[in-house]
């Protein structure tokens, strides 16, 4: 799939902690595979969020209170799978946040990781391809609401 020119700008949010080695991931393939797209960097830890604005992201923030708040703003919201759960991502999502993204009306496209001690019942596969699968999944979703976008205009 080529850059795809987008008609109404998108916001994705990316939600990472740690030291944002998947979030960057998730950044730089999003940012060389669409234009016009807003990519927001949510670190849990200014670290993450420091090496998610390094490989692209127009904005970054971190902290509790930023990440929420940037939930209801978001068209689509991807991460590891330990985002949407309490004290996942070795306790630095907080129930504020897992619920928020939870509760958000945004699109959750999110990376499987065992480290969360959640399996998802599917084919294994590596990390590179979770994420790989997740960018084309996120073009997909910004097919769809350029779509219903136009419908609307």
């Amino acid at each position: 799939m080529g850059r795809c020119n987008s008609l109404k700008n998108i916001n994705i949010l990316v939600i990472d902690g740690q030291g944002g080695g998947i979030g960057k991931s998730l950044v730089l393939g999003i940012s060389q595979k669409f234009n016009n797209i807003n990519i927001i960097a949510a670190g849990t830890t200014d670290i993450a969020c420091e090496n998610m604005k390094k490989a692209g992201a127009n904005i970054s923030v971190w902290g509790e209170e930023n990440i929420i708040k940037l939930t209801k703003e978001a068209d689509i919201i991807t991460g590891v799978m330990g985002v949407m759960v309490p004290f996942g991502i070795r306790g630095e999502i907080t129930p504020a946040i897992s619920e928020a993204v939870f509760k958000s009306n945004a699109v959750k496209i999110m990376v499987p990781m065992n480290k969360c001690h959640i399996r998802i019942a599917a084919k294994s596969e590596t990390l590179k391809n979770h994420i790989d699968m997740a960018i084309n999944m996120i073009g997909e979703e910004i097919e769809k609401i350029q779509k219903n976008y136009k419908e609307q205009s």
